[in-house]
C-alpha cells in the first residue's frame, strides 16, 4: 500500500537518507575515487552548482527515504538557441518498494517543478531494456521520449588486449583481438602526426578566467554543446577534494585554442579506467586535437592505465585522429534520449548538421563507469 507515503521537494537533511538509498539500489555510490563522503559528494553534485540550484525529488515513508530523483540544470546551446536544460540523474527506487508505480510518483511531480523553472530541455542515458522499449513504443504517447538525433560513439584504446580480458570478460575475444592487432599495425605504418612545435600545452590546477574567451568562440563555432565557462569548469573538475582530475590548456602564442581534462577512474582499484573526459579545441585545428591526443596517451601510459575510453558523435573529423593514435569503435550502443517543453526547440534540425558541430563527451553525462558497459 502506498497511501502513507508521501512525494515532496528535497529538504535539507534528507541527503544522509537519500545517499543510503542510493548506495543501496547501486551497490556502492558514488562508483568513482573521491576523497569526498557519500554526502560531501552529494552536496557537491546538487548543491554547488554554479549554475541553478538542482531540483530532486524524493518519496518518504515515515522517516525514510524510499525514493528519488534528481534533475541537474545546465544551459545549453542548440542551433542558434540557448537555453535552460537539465540531465536527469541518481533515480532510485527501495527494492522493497518495487512495484507500485513509485518511479513516476516521484518522477512527474519533479518534471511539473521542471516545467515552472522554465527548463525546455532534458537529457539522459539509460541501458535500461525496459525503459527503451516504453520510450520507443508506449501505447501512452506521454512516455514516449525522442533519441538524440545523432548517434555517440564510445572509442576504446587497449594496450593489452589480453589483460583487458583477464579482468572484463566478453564474447568473441578472438575477432577483436585480431581486429586491435590489425590496427596496431596500421597506425605504426601511418600515424605520422604533424610537427606541433608552436603549439603548447600546461598543466593547470583550475581554469582562470581567460578561458571564457575561447568558449565564447567554440560556442559560435557549434551548433549543439553544453555552455561551460571556467566557473562550471572548476565546480565540475576542480573541486576541493573532488577526485584527481587533470587539466590541460594547448596555446598557441599565448592564445588558448582548446583544453582537455583527464581522469582514472580508480574505484575498481584492480583495473583503473581511463577517461578523456573532454576534449575540444577550436574548429579545424586537428593538429591541436593530435598533440592533446598524444599527451593524454603518455599520462595514461605512464600511470599504467590499459583501458582509456573517449566519447563523441559518431562522423566527428575527430573520430579519425583518435584512430590514428589506437583508438577503436567499442561498439557499445549509448542509449541518449531527450525531452522538450518547448516545441520552438528543434532538435530534429541537428540530424542534418555537420556532426563537428555538436560536441557531446563523457563530461556532459553523470559517471566514469568501470565495468564492462561504459553507461552503465
Amino acid at each position: 500500500m502506498t497511501s502513507k507515503l508521501q512525494f515532496r521537494p528535497y529538504r535539507y537533511g534528507d541527503e544522509e537518507k537519500i545517499t543510503d538509498l542510493l548506495s543501496l539500489v547501486f551497490n556502492g555510490w558514488p562508483h568513482i575515487d573521491t576523497d569526498l563522503t557519500p554526502v560531501e559528494f552529494w552536496k557537491w553534485k546538487y548543491l554547488a552548482n554554479p549554475l541553478h540550484p538542482s531540483l530532486v525529488f524524493v518519496g518518504v515513508d515515515g522517516e525514510n527515504v524510499i525514493s528519488c530523483h534528481h534533475y541537474m540544470v545546465i544551459k545549453v546551446k542548440i542551433m542558434d538557441q540557448i537555453v535552460l536544460g537539465c540531465t536527469a540523474l541518481d533515480f532510485a527506487v527501495h527494492p522493497d518498494y518495487r512495484g507500485q508505480r513509485l518511479s513516476s510518483k516521484t518522477s512527474e511531480p519533479n518534471d511539473v517543478k521542471r516545467q515552472e523553472a522554465g527548463i525546455v530541455f532534458s537529457y539522459f542515458i539509460t541501458r535500461n531494456p525496459i525503459l527503451i522499449k516504453m520510450y520507443a513504443s508506449s501505447k501512452n504517447l506521454k512516455f514516449r521520449k525522442p533519441r538524440f538525433p545523432m548517434d555517440l560513439v564510445n572509442l576504446t584504446r587497449i594496450s593489452d588486449i589480453d589483460h583487458h580480458f583477464e579482468n572484463i570478460p566478453i564474447k568473441n575475444q578472438t575477432i577483436i583481438k585480431a581486429g586491435v592487432k590489425v590496427l596496431k599495425y596500421w597506425n605504426k605504418m601511418w600515424n605520422h602526426p604533424r610537427r606541433t612545435d608552436n603549439l603548447e600545452i600546461t598543466h593547470v590546477e583550475y581554469f582562470e578566467e581567460d578561458i571564457d574567451i575561447f568558449i565564447e568562440t567554440i560556442q559560435q563555432e557549434h551548433d549543439f554543446m553544453i555552455i561551460r565557462s571556467a566557473k562550471y569548469l572548476n565546480w565540475k573538475y576542480a573541486y576541493p577534494k573532488l577526485g584527481d582530475y587533470r587539466l590541460f590548456i594547448i596555446q598557441e602564442e599565448e592564445r588558448i585554442i582548446g583544453y582537455s581534462i583527464l581522469r582514472i577512474n580508480k574505484y575498481n582499484t584492480a583495473y583503473p579506467v581511463g577517461y578523456i573526459v573532454e576534449l575540444i579545441t577550436e574548429t579545424g585545428r586537428n593538429d591541436a586535437v593530435a598533440k592533446m591526443v598524444s599527451n593524454a596517451i603518455s599520462y595514461f601510459d605512464t600511470n599504467n592505465v590499459n583501458i582509456v575510453n573517449v566519447q563523441t558523435v559518431r562522423g566527428h573529423s575527430h573520430v579519425n585522429i583518435y584512430e590514428k593514435y589506437g583508438f577503436l569503435d567499442s561498439r557499445i550502443k549509448i542509449n541518449l534520449y531527450t525531452s522538450q517543453a518547448d516545441e520552438e526547440v528543434m532538435l530534429e534540425e541537428l540530424s542534418t548538421v555537420d556532426p563537428s558541430t555538436i560536441y557531446i563527451s563523457w563530461g556532459d553525462h553523470d559517471a566514469l563507469p568501470v565495468g564492462l558497459d561504459p553507461h552503465q
